[in-house]
């Protein structure tokens, strides 16, 4: 793996000390995109992923590249990873994005071009939608999409494609871990008095998955599965599914 590496920053902390030291704007491009890319590589943390920012201009719209520790894959063996990064208020994602994924494999490092047991992702603070969704089905890359909060970097939602399962997700599946106790109405209508925290958990197997040295502060405590609509993701409440 080859992955430049600022002299004048290396993570999110680093960055937000060059950022204040020669007081580059909080609404200018450049810290938009930078303060993003790490906030990434930090909520990927709790998921095994080890990645690094490039900080290059002639990758092809890759932001972040490394490895990702799984469960089932041989010790020493973890899955490369490539990542685009889309930061937006408003615009959600689309096929044209998937395309621009595609192509993120030419400006990967000599012998992850070729796309085979390369996983590429996008991770944008906007949910999918379905143009982008059938887009990655389509695609015969590995490739899968997160939604990911600009402020906390919490993960809302993860999908990939068969070819992705294929390099190595198999037996990877996706459940909801819910944070919160105030309620109105009865268990079954689940009406919240307050919005509920949320975020996306993993499973492997079909058993709850925590990465090996993770704690659970590090990682995302995993939760039996509640019911949510069909494909997207977006969880219903469920009162037992609760954590206080």
């Amino acid at each position: 793996m080859t992955a430049a590496s600022s002299r004048k920053h290396n993570d999110l902390a680093s960055f937000l000390a060059y950022a204040d030291r020669i007081d580059l704007s909080t609404k200018s491009s450049v810290y938009k995109g930078t303060h993003f890319e790490y906030t990434v590589a930090e909520g990927l943390k709790g998921y095994n992923f080890d990645l690094q920012r490039t900080g290059r201009s002639n990758d092809l719209g890759i932001d972040l590249i490394g490895h990702w520790m799984l469960a089932g894959r041989p010790k020493g063996s973890p899955l490369p990873v490539l990542v685009q990064c889309k930061a937006s208020r408003s615009a959600k994602p689309s096929p044209a994005m998937i395309r621009e994924l595609e192509g993120a494999y030419g400006g990967a490092p000599s012998g992850w071009r070729h796309g085979d047991g390369v996983l590429a992702l996008l991770v944008t603070t906007q949910p999918t939608t379905l143009g982008v969704r059938a887009a990655i089905q389509r695609s015969s890359s590995p490739l899968g999409v997160l939604q990911l909060t600009a402020d906390k970097g919490e993960v809302k939602q993860f999908i990939w494609n068969a070819s992705a399962s294929r390099a190595g997700l198999e037996g990877l599946g996706v459940v909801v871990k819910y944070q919160g106790s105030k309620w109105v109405g009865t268990a079954s209508d689940g009406q919240a008095k307050d919005p509920v925290e949320w975020r996306v958990g993993l499973t492997w197997m079909g058993k709850m998955w925590k990465p090996a040295g993770m704690t659970e502060q590090d990682s995302p405590l995993l939760v039996q599965p509640p019911e949510w609509n069909s494909g997207s993701l977006q969880p219903t409440y469920d009162r037992e599914a609760v954590l206080s």
